[in-house]
């Protein structure tokens, strides 16, 4: 991707789109279990985070899709000449996907549960939309 399209800028966009895309392959899974209410809070959640990741990355690109990668990638490029090629793979593209990984984890347990919302989901709803709200400001 980066010697195809000339820089990282479509790591942005993968965060964006493929949390959507792993909850709805578990929720479609065929061995789903779910508690329909939290299926719900977490999709809307996603949904909402997605939001404003778009909106921050459409806004910092100047409502341009692709007008320039991120200034971290542009200065390791500046800093590393022709060996960012190979180290890419690990600073934007392995790491990332590692960092996704994870991000996406609690969308499995979400869909392999029946057990009742509680305390414990509330909390963590709250602490999702305080952190939506920081990083929308």
């Amino acid at each position: 991707i980066n010697a195809e399209y000339m820089g990282t800028w479509l790591i942005d966009p993968y965060w964006t789109i493929l949390p959507p895309m792993i909850f709805s392959y578990y929720a479609y899974h065929p061995r789903a279990i779910t508690v329909p209410a939290r299926q719900g809070l977490v999709l809307l959640l996603l949904l909402m985070w997605s939001a404003r990741l778009t909106y921050n990355y459409f806004r910092r690109e100047e409502w341009i899709l692709g007008w320039r990668e991120d200034w971290r990638f542009a200065m390791y490029r500046e800093r590393f000449g022709w060996a960012f090629a190979p180290i890419s793979l690990v600073l934007a593209y392995f790491s990332q996907q590692l960092m996704l990984v994870g991000l996406t984890m609690p969308l499995y347990a979400v869909h392999a549960s029946t057990t009742p919302l509680g305390a414990g989901d509330a909390a963590a709803a709250a602490v999702c939309l305080l952190g939506v709200g920081v990083a929308a400001v």
